[in-house]
């Protein structure tokens, strides 16, 4: 009996650890990489590849197939490295049964390069690349005020 028990143990033991690794992000991405699938998740926000803000902090959304692990990465000058949780362990995340993912992040002055890793539990995974520049708050304040001008200008000389 004590056998018995000892061996169900194990396969559970193995079973669950068996599944755990099948979520494995790697440790880091080299710059340039390419995705094995294409149709795991669909980022909704931002709506373009490249887009600017002027927060330091930002939502990337998107939906995707229930069991698909997300990871974030972001670019250090020469490859991409998974964001990590309060904890210090890479943060992922798993999209439940409404389809949906939702993740802040944090970024940084400047241009931020990104890369969303989704993996699906065969193992085939996408790579969704993203820049998100930070500017300051007065260079959209003058971008605004030019391209409200400009329509202006455009408005006289087309009435």
């Amino acid at each position: 009996m004590r056998k018995s028990i000892i061996s169900v143990l194990l396969v559970f033991v193995f079973i669950m650890t068996a599944s755990l690794s099948v979520f494995a992000h790697p440790a880091t991405l080299a710059d340039g990489r390419e995705s094995t699938a294409s149709n795991l998740i669909t980022i909704k926000k931002p709506d373009t590849a490249s887009t600017s803000t002027v927060k330091t902090t930002y939502s990337v959304t998107g939906v995707g197939k229930e069991g698909v692990s997300i990871c974030i990465y972001t670019y250090n000058g020469s490859e991409y490295v998974p964001q990590k949780d309060e904890s210090g362990a890479v943060a992922t995340y798993t999209i439940g049964s409404s389809g949906v993912f939702y993740r802040q992040i944090a970024l940084k002055e400047g241009e931020n390069r990104i890369c969303v890793r989704a993996e699906a539990d065969n193992g085939s995974y996408q790579l969704s690349y993203l820049t998100i520049t930070v500017v300051n708050s007065s260079v959209m304040s003058d971008i605004s005020s030019f391209s409200l001008n400009m329509q202006s200008k455009l408005n006289g000389w087309l009435n």
